[in-house]
């Protein structure tokens, strides 16, 4: 990979850990108080009403309050996946550019699903993480020993 290309991908890793860090202090927030006292009603409905759900009992908010939970560890496992790829000197370019390719596709994804969902402080999140991991997949691979052009993805 060329400097730009691992620079590219170190930024969409340090992307990752921010994106799951502000997922993570979004989740300890919590809920905001209500408005108003329908919003008080539905906040209890949401926080008290219980459905089954793959053979246990949850309610909505247990289901709302796990996946955003996991959607933070998920994006803090990956940045130390990406840290741990770009760690390892014996680390082929060629892989380091589907990995980067496979992370540009995941925040598109995650970007293009959340698009009706989530709060744009995320939906910029992915947008950045996608754009400098698309980055660090564009180009031609640089050979480690020689600093060579490759002809292409390896």
């Amino acid at each position: 990979m060329t400097r730009r290309q691992t620079r590219s991908f170190a930024a969409g890793c340090g992307l990752w850990i921010l994106t799951g860090l502000i997922q993570m202090a979004g989740h300890f927030r919590g809920l905001p108080d209500p408005a108003s006292e329908e919003e008080a009603t539905l906040l209890a409905l949401f926080q008290g009403y219980e459905m089954e759900m793959g053979g246990t009992t949850r309610t909505l908010y247990d289901a709302f309050d796990g996946l955003g939970l996991s959607l933070a560890l998920l994006a803090i496992l990956v940045w130390f996946l990406g840290l741990l790829w770009l760690r390892v000197p014996a680390t082929p370019a060629g892989i380091l550019r589907r990995v980067a390719g496979m992370n540009a596709v995941a925040a598109a994804a995650l970007l293009l699903l959340g698009l009706p969902r989530l709060p744009v402080a995320s939906l910029v999140c992915f947008g950045a993480v996608g754009a400098a991991f698309l980055s660090a997949a564009a180009g031609r691979v640089v050979a480690a020993t020689s600093g060579a052009a490759g002809p292409g993805p390896a």
